[in-house]
């Protein structure tokens, strides 16, 4: 019987079942590797705002360095959302500024009637995601995955034990990793830095 070489699209993204059959390869022994903590893997020095930044500045800033997503922290560098560039979209184009019509009257006691503020530069927090997994900087990689795979993303923010985030484990960097330590050279999946 002749068998059937079957040809796939090449994409950008695997598909979800990927992750879950390579974790579950993994969770059966199959690679040693899997055992490796995440820490061997994840992107180190990822860009954080804190909370009390302007959706202006953040926008500028992520289109600077071409950047989708950014970690918001606390105060003591504990992680507390993201801010997505859709967030900051969806944030512009819900603005009453970009309405139909003139912009609704916000009497200001100051000016009198007929003057209106000027918009106070929103926070960040006030757009900003939960963060739907975290993951410890000492789980094993073949955790990491089965973690992520369940939520359905491909990359999540590592954390100490004590919360601080300290990186973003992406699937794409765990592949090349596996890919490197099975001899083949190591390929940048990250986007150079302006």
């Amino acid at each position: 019987m002749k068998r059937v070489r079957r040809t796939v699209a090449p994409s950008n993204h695997l598909e979800r079942s990927t992750y879950t059959e390579w974790a579950h390869h993994i969770e059966a022994g199959i690679s040693t590797l899997a055992a490796s903590p995440v820490h061997l893997v994840m992107r180190r020095d990822v860009p954080t705002v804190q909370r009390d930044v302007s959706e202006e500045t953040l926008a500028e800033t992520m289109i600077e360095r071409g950047r989708s997503e950014t970690p918001v922290v606390d105060e003591h560098g504990r992680l507390i959302g993201f801010v997505t560039a859709v967030d900051l979209l969806r944030a512009y184009l819900d603005d009453a500024e970009l309405s139909y019509g003139p912009p609704p009257a916000r009497e200001d006691a100051r000016f009198g009637a007929g003057f209106h503020d000027a918009h106070a530069p929103r926070a960040v927090v006030e757009d900003m995601e939960p963060v739907p997994i975290t993951l410890d900087e000492h789980d094993s990689l073949a955790k990491a995955l089965m973690l992520m795979s369940a939520a359905f993303v491909d990359r999540a923010p590592v954390v100490t034990k004590d919360e601080h985030f300290v990186g973003m484990l992406h699937a794409g960097d765990v592949l090349a990793w596996l890919l490197e330590q099975r001899g083949l050279p190591r390929l940048s999946l990250q986007r150079k830095q302006h």
